[in-house]
């Protein structure tokens, strides 16, 4: 397999993350564990290129170090985070009451100090002394609105219904960027403006040359990824029977 090849190379351990993960054997799921190689997973990205679904109750019940990611193709086009936290949540429930699944806390801590392991930053993921204050405050008004129970998990109920437009402050390294869910160090209407203004203009000849390049080499690109077979072989998850 390439991750075999890649163990072979000498190429893998602690200080590497690998994305996606969604094609992994039986024999990868041992080498990350055994070289302490990481995964970071971005779910909706890989169901909207059709690339499957990594198998993450294999890789945390083999200990691997698990991070969850957007990869700039979230499923609303938004770059929503605590979107893609239930997304991940969701997908990895396993039909069957005594399968296995990840609870919300743990979707939370691929997402937070998981996300630090894997980007290499040991002073942030965590609340603690010592460690830089790179904090995002919830608004929980509209999660418990109509109605939450007073015995509901605070994590549960940001992960079964936080959306980014919940979050209300923002501190990176304890400097305030996001107050009242307003932007302190930009225009966020003037930015929007400038952006459409720029791309609604007309393009250069060289944007047309390259989009009419692309049209063309598309139908080869398509031709040959076609010849690809998809592995045989006994998934990880069962979702359904044929």
């Amino acid at each position: 397999t390439p991750l075999a090849h890649l163990a072979e190379l000498g190429t893998l351990g602690p200080e590497v993350s690998c994305a996606h993960g969604v094609w992994l054997s039986e024999s990868d799921l041992g080498i990350l564990s055994e070289t302490g190689t990481a995964i970071c997973t971005n779910p909706s990205s890989n169901l909207r290129l059709k690339s499957g679904v990594a198998p993450i109750n294999r890789l945390l019940e083999r200990g691997v170090t698990v991070a969850l990611g957007i990869d700039e193709a979230g499923i609303n086009d938004d770059n929503d985070i605590l979107q893609e936290m239930r997304m991940a949540q969701k997908i990895h429930r396993e039909p069957g009451v005594a399968s296995t699944h990840p609870t919300s806390h743990d979707i939370f801590r691929l997402a937070t100090s998981n996300a630090a392991r894997v980007t290499f930053f040991d002073d942030v993921g965590t609340i603690e002394r010592g460690k830089r204050a790179d904090l995002v405050l919830i608004d929980m008004e509209r999660i418990e609105d109509p109605y939450l129970h007073p015995d509901t998990d605070v994590v549960d109920a940001l992960i079964y219904r936080g959306k980014g437009l919940d979050v209300d402050t923002v501190l990176v390294d304890g400097e305030v960027i996001l107050r009242d869910k307003k932007f302190l160090k930009a225009d966020k209407a003037e930015v929007a403006a400038r952006l459409k203004e720029s791309l609604s203009r007309q393009l250069t000849d060289r944007e047309t040359r390259a989009a009419r390049l692309s049209e063309c080499i598309l139908p080869y690109i398509n031709r040959w990824f076609s010849e690809w077979e998809l592995e045989s072989g006994e998934g990880h998850y069962t979702y359904n029977l044929r």
